[in-house]
C-alpha cells in the first residue's frame, strides 16, 4: 500500500489550534497542497468527529480533502506497539500524542513523518521543496547560493528519513579517471547512511560483463569500512530489454524514497577527482505528498516496479549483458 494516509490522535487537535501560528509551515502545507489521502483517527464515529469540527475549526479546515475516513478507537495501543504498518502506507504522516522516543523510532527505523507536536519543528526540512527545489550544480556566484549544488549534502538531507531509496542512473557506475565513483556515488550513498539507522538502497545502472558483482563488493567493502552495518544494497542491471512499454527514462535520471523525487537532466556523478564540476547539470527535488508532485512520483515508481518484475538472473542467457541482471537480490520497502 503506497497511497498516502494521514494519522491523527484527536487530542492533540486543541493544542494545535492554540498553537496555530507556531507551525504555520505544516499547516498550510495540509490545507492547500495535501489531497486524496485516507484519514486514520481515533474518534469513535462520524457523529463525534462531526462535533468535535464545531468546536475546533482547524479539524475541519485541515481534514476536508480526504477521499476516507477510519475510525480506530484503539488507535493509541496500535501505535505504542508499533503496528501502525497493518492500517497506514510508508507514505504516511503521523500527528500524535506519543512520547519523543517512540516518536523517533518510527522515524528512524520505519521511515515514517511520526511528530509530536516538540519534534513537528522537523518539519521545516520539507517547507523548503514543498513546491520542489531547483537547484543548479555549479560554483558559479551569478547562481544565489541557495540555487547551486555544491555537494551532496545539498539533496542528502532530504533523505533524513527513509528506509528505501531507488537511484535509476544508466551511468553513474563509470569509474572513469576524471569522476571516480568515491567522488560520487560512493559520497552520496555514505551521506544518506549518516542520516538513517536502516536502509534499502537499490542502484540501476550499466555494468559490463560481470562487472556487477565486482561493484557490489567494491561498495559494500568501502561501506563497511566506514563502519556502517545497517543496510540491504541490490545492484539491478540496466538493460533496455527489460523496459516497460512507453518508459521515458532513458535519458532521465532519479531517485525515488518514501517521500523524496529527485531528478537530474545529466548523471549522477558531478565531481571530477581534483573536485571541480564535470558537467553543467540541473537537479530537481519534489516532496511526493504534495498533490502535484505526486503524479510524476508514481509514474517513475510504477515505471521501476514494472521493470524489476522482468529483471531476473538469467545465468544461460546468451547475451553477455543479461547474464548477471540483478545483486543479491531485489528487496524494497519501495518495490
Amino acid at each position: 500500500m503506497m497511497d498516502a494516509t494521514f494519522v491523527l490522535q484527536k487530542g492533540i487537535l486543541d493544542e494545535l489550534y492554540i498553537r496555530e501560528d507556531e507551525f504555520k509551515n505544516f499547516l498550510e502545507f495540509i490545507k492547500k497542497y495535501f489531497r486524496d489521502y485516507t484519514l486514520i483517527t481515533d474518534f469513535n464515529n462520524e457523529r463525534e468527529f462531526i462535533l468535535f469540527s464545531e468546536e475546533n475549526p482547524l479539524l475541519e479546515l485541515l481534514l476536508d480533502k480526504f477521499n476516507q475516513i477510519q475510525f480506530v478507537s484503539d488507535l493509541s495501543n496500535i501505535l505504542e506497539n508499533k503496528d501502525l504498518l497493518k492500517l497506514s502506507s510508508k507514505r504516511t504522516i503521523v500527528l500524535s500524542m506519543l512520547s519523543d522516543k517512540i516518536c523517533n523510532d518510527y522515524l528512524s527505523s520505519h521511515g515514517i513523518l511520526f511528530f509530536n507536536l516538540s519534534l513537528l519543528k522537523n518539519w521545516e526540512l520539507y517547507s523548503d521543496i514543498i513546491l520542489s527545489k531547483s537547484l543548479k550544480v555549479t560554483k558559479d556566484n551569478a547562481i544565489p547560493p541557495k540555487m547551486r549544488f555544491v555537494s551532496f549534502k545539498c539533496i542528502s538531507r532530504f533523505f533524513k528519513h527513509c528506509d528505501s531509496i531507488v537511484l535509476f542512473d544508466k551511468y553513474v557506475f563509470s569509474n572513469k579517471s576524471n569522476q571516480l565513483l568515491i567522488n560520487n556515488l560512493y559520497v552520496f550513498i555514505e551521506s544518506i547512511l549518516e542520516l538513517n539507522e536502516i536502509i534499502d538502497i537499490m542502484i540501476i545502472s550499466e555494468f559490463k560483463g560481470n562487472d556487477i558483482t565486482k561493484q557490489y563488493y567494491e561498495l559494500k567493502k568501502y561501506l563497511d569500512q566506514k563502519g556502517y552495518s545497517k543496510y540491504n544494497l541490490n545492484l539491478v542491471h540496466h538493460c533496455k530489454a527489460f523496459y516497460p512499454r512507453n518508459f521515458e527514462g532513458l535519458h532521465s535520471r532519479f531517485i525515488l524514497s518514501n517521500y523524496i523525487h529527485v531528478r537530474s537532466n545529466d548523471s549522477f556523478n558531478f565531481f571530477k577527482e581534483n573536485g571541480d564540476f564535470n558537467n553543467l547539470a540541473d537537479i530537481d527535488i519534489k516532496f511526493s505528498l504534495t498533490r502535484d508532485n505526486s503524479h510524476s512520483y508514481f509514474k517513475d515508481l510504477q515505471a521501476i516496479r514494472e521493470y524489476i518484475s522482468r529483471v531476473k538472473n538469467e545465468p544461460k542467457c546468451p547475451k553477455d549483458e543479461l547474464k548477471i541482471t540483478f545483486y543479491k537480490n531485489k528487496l524494497s520497502a519501495l518495490i
